[in-house]
């Protein structure tokens, strides 16, 4: 009997390609590249490795290390990109000059912003294949940007909830694709939460804050194709 042994070093890039498409993009950036330097060669210079960008423990990342992350290359390649809380103590300034590139992105799913000091949403337009946009608790997220949320044909789930967003743009323009709207902190009125729903008869999840300690239940049940959570909150 014959037995063949070889390293896997000696694979050919292809081959190594191949199978480091099947690890995670964390394991790659924090062991894998660590093997030797042909392997941290092959994982910088690889964009189809960095489709997934989602860690599973907070990242803080300085300007020098999200030009690293959102080089042409990569944007264009990306799948899902999750930076929440990542860019902790940034100005708005800093977040948009260097979030803007993400017009680029035109392959991008899953976009996870949570707690970014982000004030202008002008690529959405460009994010044709946009599924689930996440910007809760974005302190300068305002009623205009809304309008650049409607220009996302494909976007299924949006979580805009603890925002200075009111409820007027949000029962005006939502694309029609939207089948989930997460926005807890946005206070409606009962008038307003009724005008959401006649607007929006497409919406099947919908978590809002209501200013009425009045029994939500008859509201819910005037509604029973969309499953809904109110948060009552009461305001003098």
């Amino acid at each position: 009997n014959w037995y063949f042994f070889f390293r896997l070093e000696d694979l050919p890039d292809e081959i190594l390609l191949m199978i480091l498409q099947h690890c995670p993009l964390p394991e790659l950036l924090q062991s894998i590249n660590r093997v030797c330097k042909r392997f941290h060669t092959l994982i910088e210079n690889s964009t189809c490795l960095w489709k997934y960008f989602e860690f599973d423990i907070p990242l803080s990342l300085d300007p020098p290390s999200l030009q690293r992350v959102l080089t042409p290359a990569r944007i264009r390649n990306f799948r899902r990109l999750c930076l929440p809380e990542a860019l902790f103590g940034w100005s708005a300034p800093q977040v948009d000059f260097h979030l803007f590139r993400l017009f680029e992105a035109t392959n991008l799913s899953f976009l996870d912003l949570t707690g970014i000091a982000i004030s202008s949403l002008a690529f959405l337009p460009y994010l044709s294949d946009l599924e689930v946009l996440i910007l809760d608790s974005c302190p300068h997220i305002r009623d205009s940007d809304i309008v650049a949320i409607q220009e996302c044909p494909k976007l299924l789930q949006l979580y805009i909830g603890f925002t200075k967003v009111t409820p007027a743009p949000l029962t005006a323009a939502l694309p029609e694709s939207l089948v989930t709207l997460e926005c807890s902190g946005v206070v409606f009125s009962e008038l307003e939460l009724h005008s959401l729903l006649l607007a929006h008869s497409h919406l099947l999840f919908l978590t809002v804050s209501l200013d009425t300690l009045l029994d939500p239940q008859p509201l819910i049940s005037r509604y029973p194709n969309t499953t809904l959570s109110i948060f009552r909150v009461h305001i003098e």
